[in-house]
């Protein structure tokens, strides 16, 4: 910070062994500074002795300024010292670049290029460094090559933009989802999270539609269906007999997804929906606390007239899909009851709203959105796919401030990239190439949001941060809007579950989760702590209330055409009335 530059740098020139300053204060934080001896192999016992306490103090410390001696190359010392560097904040300070002779300024040019693996490691975090290698390294690969392969696939030969864009992955600033740093550069490999797709009343339509999916979990992706089309339990066939229903049938697809997902490098992800009004809907929204449908995130549709039914307590009619048949009459509100219920119980149901969905949606109403994939914050057509990259904004602060030139410069990269990714990716079925091809939907979104406004001082809820997303927000929406007038979607906000862990940020726009906390992964148990988690400007998920949850992501979708991954954490004691009043 600049603070630290006037202070331990610019305003004293002087040997160490004669440093005055013992501590500094930085957001509102105070530090103990502390000079140690030159870690270094010796065969000095007096030496040694010193220098065994300061790998101690060098473990122990918050922040490590490195001093590096910028008129020779690295030694080795250097280098087993920078081994040591992991997910820790680290200084690094180029000593004697003034006693340079003129001639050998030049050098400096060449500086960090010389030291291009210190500059990746200070960038890459030990959790990071341990899920690219479990998930995303190809045979041959180290960390270090993956955000090469990706840019320069995504670059489609302009070695610039290729730099630029390694450069963004490489030190946490923009990273697409997971299949593109995954498959990016693989003979059709596909580069995209998720995809959605259709289903109609027959066995041939079911059997596509799982044959379909099973393709798209096979290249890394998930999947949302709306399954509203299918004739609810007990319905005559026109073969004779019974259909067993909509949940039977979801079973199927439940029992697909928990094969496939051994066989990938992610578990396949799977989005149910079904309209509120399907005869079926009662025994849909009870199936995740009945033990059915473990593989499934489910959601119901509902519209702005059922809501209302539900404030005025009117009765609704449940019907069968193939013929409009009403099956039964029931009040809005015990459906909605049922739905609280279910959520308290399991965090299932979901609520997908069609009328605020569809009021985006430029094709509407010859196009209509009925389904969204596994995390919802993506509404599709059928076939449609979701290209989606996030930039992390906490990144983004120069002396203590946020940089906005900086943010539509990253805006710029994001929305070129993700364009590229669309153009170069494979596509595992021939309506979802069709379809591509005319929408171009890319979804640019944030992650670290809530360690940017640690970094600046602002608690989550607040008005301070519901000023300082419009303020984010109008940038987000004029150059995003600039820069992709003709695709579908443009502002999309995921969970980034892993892109956060790669990025070292917080995920999404979710408040930080806990200042200690552990993610358990298909790739092993990530362990989480930071320094900044200790300022007093934190607030986790479970100290902001259902109404501050709700009030930020209100806000921020304001500013986006598409939609958000949002959680709202609660305490274990949470009540069925708390649950339906967030809803």
């Amino acid at each position: 910070t600049k603070e630290v530059y006037l202070d331990v740098i610019s305003d004293r020139i002087l040997d160490t062994k004669k440093f005055e300053l013992t501590d500094i204060k930085l957001n509102e934080m105070l530090y103990q500074l502390i000079d140690t001896a030159g870690i270094r192999k010796t065969n000095n016992l007096i030496e040694k002795e010193g220098i065994k306490r300061s790998k101690k103090q060098f473990k122990e410390a918050d922040i490590n300024l490195l001093v590096l001696d910028a008129t020779r190359k690295l030694s080795q010392d250097d280098k087993d010292l920078l081994e040591s560097i992991d997910n820790k904040k680290t200084i690094v300070i180029w000593n004697k670049i003034d006693l340079q002779k003129p001639q050998e300024k030049l050098k400096l040019k060449n500086l960090k290029k010389r030291t291009k693996r210190l500059f990746f490691k200070m960038s890459i975090s030990k959790n990071a460094k341990n899920v690219l290698e479990q998930r995303y390294c190809r045979p041959g690969e180290q960390p270090k090559d993956v955000y090469k392969r990706v840019a320069d696939a995504l670059s489609l030969g302009d070695k610039k933009f290729e730099n630029k864009l390694r450069k963004s992955m490489t030190e946490g600033y923009f990273l697409p989802n997971s299949p593109c740093i995954r498959n990016a550069g693989k003979k059709k490999g596909m580069l995209h999270a998720c995809f959605v797709l259709p289903i109609e009343d027959t066995m041939d339509s079911i059997s596509k539609a799982l044959h379909d999916m099973i393709l798209i979990f096979k290249n890394g992706g998930g999947v949302g269906i709306n399954f509203s089309k299918l004739r609810p339990k007990d319905a005559p066939l026109s073969s004779g007999g019974t259909s067993s229903g909509v949940v039977s049938f979801m079973k199927l697809f439940d029992t697909a997804t928990e094969v496939v997902k051994q066989g990938g490098f992610r578990r396949g992800a799977l989005m149910g929906v079904l309209n509120f009004e399907h005869a079926e809907i009662i025994e849909f929204i009870r199936s995740k606390i009945a033990g059915s449908l473990t593989n499934f995130n489910i959601s119901v549709m509902v519209s702005n007239k059922f809501m209302q039914d539900v404030e005025k307590n009117n009765k609704i009619e449940l019907k069968n899909p193939t013929n409009n048949e009403t099956w039964q009459t029931l009040n809005a509100k015990t459906i909605f009851d049922v739905m609280c219920f279910c959520a308290w119980n399991s965090g299932d149901p979901g609520f997908l709203f069609y009328d605020r969905i569809n009021q985006d949606n430029i094709l509407f109403p010859k196009v209509k959105i009925k389904t969204t994939n596994p995390c919802g914050e993506v509404p599709l057509p059928p076939y449609g796919a979701c290209c989606l990259g996030s930039i992390n904004v906490s990144k983004l602060l120069r002396y203590n401030k946020f940089d906005f030139d900086l943010f539509e410069k990253y805006l710029e990269i994001a929305v070129r990239a993700l364009r590229n990714n669309n153009a170069i990716s494979h596509y595992p079925l021939p309506e979802i190439t069709k379809t591509m091809k005319e929408l171009d939907p890319i979804g640019v979104g944030i992650m670290g949001f809530a360690d940017c406004l640690i970094k600046l001082g602002i608690y989550y809820d607040s008005q301070e941060c519901l000023d300082f997303i419009d303020q984010l927000g109008l940038v987000y929406k004029t150059t995003t809007d600039k820069l992709a007038k003709t695709c579908f979607w443009k502002r999309i906000i995921a969970p980034t579950g892993t892109l956060s862990l790669l990025a070292n940020c917080s995920s999404g726009i979710e408040p930080i989760f806990d200042i200690d906390f552990e993610k358990h992964l298909t790739v092993g148990i990530i362990r989480e702590t930071r320094e900044l988690y200790k300022s007093k400007y934190v607030r986790t998920a479970h100290d902001i209330s259902p109404e501050w949850h709700i009030k930020i992501q209100a806000k921020w979708q304001e500013w986006l055409d598409g939609s958000i991954s949002k959680t709202i954490n609660m305490p274990n004691d949470a009540t069925e009335e708390e649950v339906f009043e967030a809803y």
